[in-house]
């Protein structure tokens, strides 16, 4: 079990930041350069309500939380690793997630972050209007001799 401090607001402020991309909340006639990323993703997994990137200290965790179920959760690892925790009634499941990877979760569960390394973890939070659809079910049928048909 981790310690975590009971005065939250000051342990989050020293150990986690959130810097959000989309929507964006600048000056409009100002360029926006997270606009390619955002157009990028929307066209992947299609529209966004929200997208941040977070950063977790070493060491730190973030205390058990419950976000808002109507959400739709990815988290792209960027930096580090973490361990998310998931806790149900009466069992808890360590997701161990590495860096390079993308993690649909629910997170209307009770949850905790933890990141066991000694580097900062910098995360990509996507907040999906919907889960995307498998890429595999747009192709086209193949022909006898496994070719994409027309």
């Amino acid at each position: 079990e981790r310690n975590i401090p009971t005065d939250h607001q000051s342990y989050l402020h020293q150990h986690y930041r959130q810097l959000q991309i989309h929507p964006a909340v600048s000056d409009k006639n100002q360029p926006n350069p997270s606009l390619s990323i955002v157009n990028t993703l929307t066209t992947t997994l299609g529209p966004l309500n929200r997208i941040r990137i977070s950063s977790l200290a070493p060491c730190a965790s973030l205390p058990l939380h419950i976000d808002d179920p109507l959400q739709n959760r990815a988290i792209a690892l960027l930096a580090g690793n973490q361990t998310f925790t998931i806790n149900t009634k009466n069992n808890h499941f360590d997701l161990d997630m590495q860096q390079g990877e993308i993690w649909f979760v629910n997170t209307a569960w009770p949850h905790t972050v933890h990141n066991p390394g000694t580097q900062p973890r910098l995360a990509l939070l996507l907040d999906l209007q919907d889960l995307p659809t498998n890429p595999t079910n747009k192709r086209k049928p193949c022909d006898a001799n496994n070719k994409p048909q027309r």
